[in-house]
């Protein structure tokens, strides 16, 4: 079996894709390197702020087709294949464009509207927690296939024992101003 993939976040990508890659071909499609034994095709970034994945993208949409399965973690990467039969979508949280702000509210936008075409078109929608999975289907009568929850990774985690500092400083201030000239004088 052959898996193309593209990654999220480091320690998601870490822990699903490290342990795949011990027992399949898989290979990773991304704008970085990561620390697995996966085939990974980097893309470099371009400079349009708008789409600084267009390079990537584009080269996804011409390969997706040789892998048996293709999985990506955004409903706007999978509406770019050519054919779904082989797709997977990890949903990471509840596309949401009322909450967002101005400048990031357009892919949202994109991003809610793919979630749904690729849902009505059969293509499974897998989600990272049951709350995400409960929060698709009230919102957006999306039905998700399988909760996979990734945590995080022990490699993420701290050995040592945690204990809080012996003096904790608040501070407390209304104005920039103040806190500046109350910093300075400390300093002198």
């Amino acid at each position: 079996m052959r898996i193309l993939a593209t990654p999220h976040v480091e320690h998601y990508t870490l822990g699903l894709y490290g342990r795949l890659s011990s027992k399949i071909v898989l290979t990773l499609i991304s704008h970085a390197r990561y620390d697995l034994n996966a085939r990974q095709i980097i893309v470099p970034k371009i400079p349009f702020h708008s789409n600084r994945s267009l390079l990537r993208d584009l080269l996804l949409k011409n390969i997706s087709g040789r892998y048996d399965v293709v999985h990506v973690n955004l409903s706007s990467e999978g509406v770019l294949l050519r054919r779904w039969d082989n797709l997977i979508v990890t949903e990471h949280g509840v596309p949401d464009p009322s909450v967002e702000d101005k400048d990031s509210r357009p892919f949202y936008l994109r991003e809610l509207e793919n979630l749904l075409t690729l849902s009505d078109s059969g293509v499974p929608i897998i989600t990272i927690s049951n709350y995400t999975a409960n929060q698709l289907r009230e919102k957006l009568g999306v039905k998700p296939l399988k909760v996979i929850y990734h945590g995080v990774l022990d490699d993420f985690r701290s050995n040592r024992i945690r204990r809080p500092p012996r003096r904790h400083v608040i501070l407390w201030f209304q104005d920039w101003r103040v806190l500046r000239s109350r910093l300075y004088s400390w300093k002198q």
